[in-house]
């Protein structure tokens, strides 16, 4: 996320161990990208390009179909659909990351519902880095790694507790186990919904009305139309509130317009009524960011948390 550092604080920046053009390695090291890859090649007729972490020159790049680095495991990839083409004239972003089935999202339910429960008697965590760690070791304990994926059985579950042997490891696979601690983290500690969103340093400006798909101001390509959307109304209203009470102005039905800063040093914009706003509660989330004064000759990346 594009953050304002504190003068004199080192900037924390991603690592890329990719080369840029390497779109086969990257497929190799992550599944989700391969998946993305092919399921657009045989959708659009052509591969995207690896062009590794953005800088300005990127905008010369054409045809504009590239994915670039933000913050592994989350890529983003931005595509520009040629004339004649259904979309021509537009420039799209996808924000790719890994996800999980509807089977997994059953596991990740009884993963989240053991965290919450036993997480109180864990020892106490200082910052995000041993928050995250902690869910980590969590959740290894609590599964097994197999060739296949089994949901717990409550029935197995109730028999051991009798016998005081404890509940069931859940089955997963070591594949599956590497995208749920991601989705777990993206949900309790990170941005949700949004990660891939915010993973982005690139991104000034992002709009979200309603239900419609979320809309960017970007630093080297025009505005841009993504393909994230908030799946229904409870899930938009439980973000909003979210976040909202993060930056400690909760919104309510008497209070539905704040205004405020995330501790990163990005603002928060929520309009949480459809009174005030015909088109739905809305999200306005913009970035600042301290450049320093050699990166105003040819400004490559900024400071990134």
């Amino acid at each position: 996320m594009v953050t304002e550092q504190e003068e004199g604080q080192a900037p924390e920046e991603p690592t890329f161990t990719i080369e840029p053009g390497d779109l086969g390695g990257l497929m190799a090291e992550y599944p989700h990208i391969r998946e993305w890859v092919e399921s657009f090649e045989a959708e659009h007729g052509s591969r995207p390009i690896y062009y590794g972490p953005l800088d300005r020159d990127a905008k010369s790049v054409s045809p504009r179909n590239l994915i670039y680095a933000t913050r592994p495991p989350c890529f983003a990839h931005v595509y520009s659909p040629p004339e004649g083409a259904e979309g021509a004239g537009n420039t799209f972003w996808y924000g790719l990351e890994p996800t999980i089935d509807e089977d997994e999202e059953d596991i990740r339910d009884q993963i989240v519902e053991r965290l919450l429960r036993d997480a109180p008697q864990k020892e106490r965590f200082d910052d995000d880095a041993q928050f995250i760690a902690m869910i980590h070791e969590m959740m290894d304990e609590m599964t097994t790694t197999t060739t296949s994926s089994l949901l717990s059985n409550p029935l197995v579950n109730q028999a051991r507790e009798l016998i005081g042997m404890g509940e069931a490891p859940l089955k997963v696979t070591p594949e599956q186990l590497d995208r749920l601690k991601y989705v777990v983290v993206r949900d309790l500690v990170n941005n949700g919904p949004l990660e891939t969103l915010l993973a982005d340093e690139m991104l000034e400006d992002i709009h979200s009305i309603g239900l419609t798909r979320i809309n960017m101001d970007h630093k080297v390509f025009p505005m841009l139309t993504s393909n994230i959307a908030f799946k229904d109304q409870e899930l938009l209203t439980k973000y909003l509130r979210s976040m909202s009470e993060r930056i400690g102005r909760p919104v309510s039905d008497s209070k539905p317009i704040v205004d405020g800063a995330l501790l990163d040093g990005s603002r928060i914009n929520i309009i949480y009524s459809d009174d005030v706003s015909i088109q739905g509660s809305s999200l306005h989330h913009f970035f600042t960011v301290l450049i320093p004064p050699l990166h105003l000759v040819k400004p490559q990346r900024p400071y990134v948390e």
